[in-house]
């Protein structure tokens, strides 16, 4: 047996024990293995911790934890034989001059966002010439119409379809009232390719069921022009706003008047409008169509629909579909601007939908007095 330490004894507690109050033998690791019980108070418990072949009691594992007092439970105990653990290291010592670290925060706009072009620069490039001057033409067109007749625009009123679209309303004009139609038709595939048109129609009150009118056109294609006179007449034969019905007839004639050969052709319709509600009107047209091309004539079935949609009291959307029996077929659609009672504003683009398949752009006005 090791004599005893002179030293005063360590204290150390845990959980259900107590200090102890005198100093007192110790027994060291090998009289702590001959004797079980010789550890069951803390003032035994060895000064330095036991080697890792410190002896244990069999059966019972050894605890790197003061002991535990309990039912099965051994108050013997092992002091760790681990080193503990290292301090946290110290923050490097800032200088007085260097720039104080700050918080690292993730931004809103931390991920990556590809670079994308801006729409308005889609605008700066230029057109090619051809769209370039059909533009300025219409646009020029539309601006010289609109200054010259503004002044005779007094409140908003939606009218019927007419003007540059090929299929026909079942109205005529009220006794004592006349318009005229004019439009420029381009071509946009050829530059060079376009048709102006000055239509005026009147209804005497006279005549209230009868509309007069008359059409000069003249036509520019590969260098050469052409210039048509077609006089028309409407007649109508149906008017029944309670049921939403109107029905004419309407025919017109074609010369040209630098052939040798003048008439040109004749249109012979059944304009039908049915209106189910006030802001919406669709429009059936069946008739016929005779063409004399120098020498070669041509009798054909045509036929024609198209709707009318008042999306507001001063924009009436418009939309036709038309065509002739082994003949020319095609559509156009647009927007049709009010600028008061006496002035509507067009722009409609269309398609043939037979042979080159050509699309072209139209802007036209008609005026009411």
């Amino acid at each position: 047996m090791a004599a005893a330490s002179s030293s005063a004894p360590i204290s150390r507690t845990g959980p259900g024990t107590s200090a102890p109050t005198s100093s007192a033998t110790r027994p060291t690791g090998n009289a702590m293995a001959s004797t079980p019980n010789a550890c069951a108070t803390p003032s035994c418990w060895p000064t330095a911790a036991p080697t890792s072949s410190s002896p244990c009691p069999v059966g019972k594992t050894p605890k790197n934890c003061w002991p535990r007092p309990g039912p099965g439970r051994s108050r013997f105990c092992r002091w760790p034989t681990s080193k503990p653990p290292k301090p946290p290291p110290s923050a490097p010592a800032r200088t007085p001059d260097a720039p104080v670290p700050q918080p690292r925060t993730r931004s809103a706009m931390s991920k990556h966002t590809p670079h994308r072009p801006s729409r308005s620069s889609a605008f700066g490039h230029p057109l090619p010439a051809a769209k370039s001057r059909m533009l300025k033409r219409n646009l020029l067109f539309l601006a010289l119409t609109a200054s010259a007749t503004a002044t005779l625009a007094l409140c908003s009123k939606a009218q019927a379809a007419g003007g540059a679209y090929v299929v026909d309303d079942g109205a005529i004009n009220a006794p004592g009232e006349c318009n005229v139609d004019v439009w420029y038709q381009s071509t946009r595939h050829q530059g060079s390719s376009h048709t102006s048109v000055v239509a005026p129609t009147c209804t005497f009150s006279q005549l209230p069921w009868v509309q007069l009118g008359a059409a000069m056109q003249r036509q520019q294609a590969d260098g050469q022009g052409e210039t048509q006179l077609s006089p028309q007449v409407k007649l109508a034969l149906l008017d029944r706003e309670d049921l939403g019905l109107q029905l004419a007839l309407a025919g017109s004639a074609h010369w040209a008047l630098n052939r040798s050969h003048s008439f040109d052709g004749g249109d012979l319709a059944l304009p039908l409008t049915f209106s189910p509600v006030a802001s919406l009107r669709l429009n059936l047209n069946a008739g016929w169509a005779h063409a004399y091309d120098d020498g070669d004539q041509s009798h054909r079935w045509a036929w024609g629909s198209g709707l009318e949609y008042d999306l507001a009291q001063s924009l009436t959307l418009i939309a036709e579909r038309y065509g002739q029996r082994g003949g020319e077929q095609g559509w156009q659609a647009g927007p049709r601007l009010h600028l008061g009672q006496h002035l509507d504003l067009d722009l409609i683009v269309g398609q043939h939908l037979t042979e080159d398949r050509d699309r072209w752009l139209t802007t036209g006005a008609t005026l009411r007095f």
